[in-house]
């Protein structure tokens, strides 16, 4: 009986490390997105967010998606999917994606060529961007 227990608490402190071991991965993926984005690497920052954002966990990771797909930033530009990262991303606590996906939800069916207030002002040349992402 003993032997089983030991092996249980084994396994309970493996799950533990395992999931601690993709968050911290998941809070370094989002910084590394960062500095890919604004050292003017869109693809690679992409890249590392999903990868970042991929177990559901990283509330940054998961805003800083909705951004980028809200403004077509290294995506096509799909509103649809800025809610849906949002909405995960608000559901973990994150505040401004609430306000983001509450915005969003409100304005999703208007016309994106007429939306001058979203208007991107996105420059590789100059790494400026009308936003911030969130670190961690």
């Amino acid at each position: 009986d003993s032997l089983f227990q030991a092996d249980e608490n084994c396994m309970k402190t493996l799950k533990n490390l395992s999931e601690l071991n993709e968050e911290t991965t998941s809070i370094i993926n989002n910084q590394s997105a960062i500095e890919a984005f604004e050292a003017g690497d869109v693809q690679l920052g992409i890249e590392t967010l999903q990868t970042s954002a991929k177990y559901g966990t990283n509330s940054a990771a998961l805003y800083n998606l909705g951004i980028c797909y809200e403004r077509g930033i290294g995506v096509e530009k799909d509103r649809t999917k800025a809610c849906d990262y949002y909405r995960q991303a608000s559901m973990l606590g994150h505040s401004d994606a609430f306000f983001n996906l509450t915005f969003l939800s409100n304005h999703i069916d208007t016309n994106d060529n007429d939306d001058e207030d979203q208007e991107e002002n996105f420059s590789n040349e100059s790494n400026l961007f009308p936003f911030s992402f969130t670190k961690l």
